[in-house]
């Protein structure tokens, strides 16, 4: 019985022992549990940080997108402007092109028209030259009429007188 005691007492050192490391372990255990549920506290608070930073940052994302399709759509309208005013800048190019024809014709017209001027002129002068010749010879004929009837009345009260 000693020996089974002693062997016993052996026993329940041992596993005294045993359960003293396994104490240890399971201390050492707990301490990294501890630690890696500190780590895990940590990693999700960063994650809870990174996701709002992933929310701000898709906030941010989706205003640009926005913007990037209000700035498309601007983009779009002023090139459609654009092609409006070089539709204008063309039409108004060949109006251009037309009056500047209608202009080289009007100027040949009025050149035409000058020179019609100045040889209607010149026939103006020579006809006011003819009739004022023949305003001057009507003035000599009137005078001469005239005189005529003074000196043909003299005769027929000469005559009357006779």
């Amino acid at each position: 019985m000693r020996e089974r005691n002693r062997q016993d007492a052996e026993e329940i050192d041992k596993l005294n022992y045993q359960n003293e490391l396994k104490s240890k372990e399971s201390a050492d255990l707990t301490a990294q549990t501890r630690t890696l549920e500190y780590d895990i506290s940590k990693q999700l608070a960063r994650i809870d940080d990174l996701n709002k930073l992933i929310d701000t940052k898709t906030f941010d994302l989706k205003n640009k997108e926005a913007q990037l399709v209000d700035c498309e759509g601007e983009i779009i309208q002023l090139k459609n402007q654009v092609v409006s005013f070089q539709n204008e800048l063309n039409h108004l190019r060949s109006l251009e092109e037309k009056y500047r024809n209608e202009n080289m014709d009007l100027q040949k017209r009025i050149d035409s028209e000058g020179s019609r001027n100045i040889d209607l002129t010149n026939n103006i002068k020579e006809l006011e030259a003819k009739i004022r010749a023949k305003e001057d010879q009507i003035m000599y004929m009137r005078k001469e009429l005239e005189g005529a009837r003074y000196s043909n009345s003299a005769l027929l009260d000469n005559n009357s007188n006779l």
